[in-house]
């Protein structure tokens, strides 16, 4: 493999490295096994990372990379997943699969790649159409054996639980330096490492601006009016910043968030079935006439943010929760009854931002501010 240019850092951090990380998660999710599934990434990386260079749709590049893992596996259908005694449910329900069953599902229900796709990922993709069908047949099978095997009544439920687990998968720093050496040449790691990443964002966020106009000048203005007013630059503020960042993004690209779903119950267990989460994040009641398309959680070294994403005849809503000080945050504190708040406006997004007990949460969307207190104030758990 011929090691990358300089030029070509944009696509490693911004591209690259977060469909090999969640591979990682996937390698983990079918084997329970961490050192079995960051070696098997390792050693097929360099073999992949040029084909998906020539990719242009990261469900494709997803797909290449897949397969290349599944193939360095070897003889996969006897990796067996131990039940020790401290495994948790999940891996203990996982354990009674087979590995193709566990495969199958955390590419459809985890990584929600089609029936098709997956058959692709296999080499069992033909012309036939009963090939889809007796693989849905078998998905389904699979499926119910999961149900049982976590006494649920609801499948909804299962999945909520499944990609709680997969999300919750740890990737540590040595794996992705690890990585990185392999593709990285040795001479620009030092010096340009941090460029590329902070040129990657840039590349991103300015991608954002051009689309989004009005809200990306806004998000700017935002972050700056937050930093500016710090004086000792408080991670809190740093969050809100990155908040900003994260609305203009995930609006331009909803896959961002990790858990797509249509359904409140799956939201609330999402959060739930979360083991590391160690917050009660704020969700919209379904009184609200909102409904949920996504939700997820945003990792920092620091702190993690539980984000629930919601639609209504156009508009989209942000939900963020995560511990902090509001005291730390700018703006002045603003007050309707007995809810206190902060608000952060503009003719193209608003934001308002209040605190309950150590944790922080804040709704970012289009709609006007006294909409957003009411819906903070009324339909919010």
């Amino acid at each position: 493999m011929a090691h990358p240019k300089e030029d070509d850092n944009n696509f490693f951090f911004s591209v690259f490295m977060p469909l090999a990380l969640r591979v990682l998660r996937f390698n983990y999710f079918v084997t329970s096994n961490n050192t079995l599934a960051f070696s098997t990434l390792f050693r097929v990386v360099e073999e992949f990372y040029d084909d998906i260079k020539n990719l242009t749709d990261d469900d494709e590049r997803l797909k290449v990379m897949l397969a290349h893992c599944l193939k360095g596996f070897g003889d996969a259908p006897k990796i067996k997943i131990v039940n020790q005694a401290h495994a948790n449910k999940i891996q203990k329900a996982l354990g009674k699969l087979s590995f193709d069953e566990r495969v199958s599902i955390g590419a459809v229900d985890c990584l929600g790649l089609d029936s098709g796709d997956v058959l692709a990922v296999l080499g069992k993709q033909t012309e036939d159409p009963e090939d889809e069908k007796s693989f849905e047949d078998n998905l389904a099978k699979t499926q119910n054996k999961l149900l049982k095997a976590l006494k649920e009544k609801d499948y909804a439920d299962v999945r909520a639980q499944l990609n709680g687990y997969f999300a919750d998968t740890k990737v540590k720093r040595e794996h992705e330096k690890k990585i990185q050496n392999l593709i990285l040449p040795a001479y620009d790691q030092d010096a340009d490492t941090s460029n590329a990443m902070r040129d990657a964002e840039r590349r991103l966020f300015g991608e954002r601006v051009v689309k989004f106009g009005g809200l990306g000048l806004l998000v700017i203005g935002l972050a700056v009016a937050v930093f500016m007013q710090q004086s000792n630059e408080d991670f809190t503020a740093k969050i809100i910043e990155s908040l900003s960042y994260e609305t203009i993004a995930t609006e331009g690209d909803p896959d961002r968030l990790d858990f797509p779903t249509g359904s409140f119950s799956e939201v609330a267990a999402y959060f739930s079935n979360n083991r590391n989460l160690t917050i009660k994040p704020a969700l919209l009641r379904q009184s609200s006439g909102w409904f949920p398309t996504s939700a997820g959680i945003i990792d920092y070294d620091f702190v993690q943010i539980a984000v629930s994403r919601y639609r209504r005849r156009g508009d989209s809503l942000y939900i963020y929760s995560f511990k902090g000080n509001v005291n730390s945050l700018a703006a002045e504190t603003l007050s309707q009854d007995d809810f206190f708040y902060r608000s952060y406006s503009s003719p193209d997004l608003n934001m308002i931002v209040w605190e309950d007990e150590g944790i922080i949460f804040a709704l970012a969307s289009t709609l006007g501010g006294d909409d957003l207190v009411n819906l903070a104030r009324k339909h919010i758990d």
